[in-house]
């Protein structure tokens, strides 16, 4: 999926990188113990403006 089209479908990200740490969009509160925690989506893109890479996270 190019950048473009998610984008259109997410909107800009919360944050993003050059340095190769991805694009972060918020997910809503972590099912983790600490309710504190927020859940991440991070895409990764390729030198083609490609998703190469995705993973969810919490902070």
């Amino acid at each position: 999926m190019a950048r473009a089209e998610v984008l259109e479908l997410l909107g800009p990200p919360e944050s993003s990188s050059d340095r190769g740490e991805g694009d972060r969009y918020y997910l809503g509160p972590s099912d983790s113990a600490l309710p504190l925690d927020g859940a991440w989506l991070v895409l990764r893109f390729g030198g083609d403006g490609c998703v190469t890479e995705w993973t969810t996270t919490s902070d």
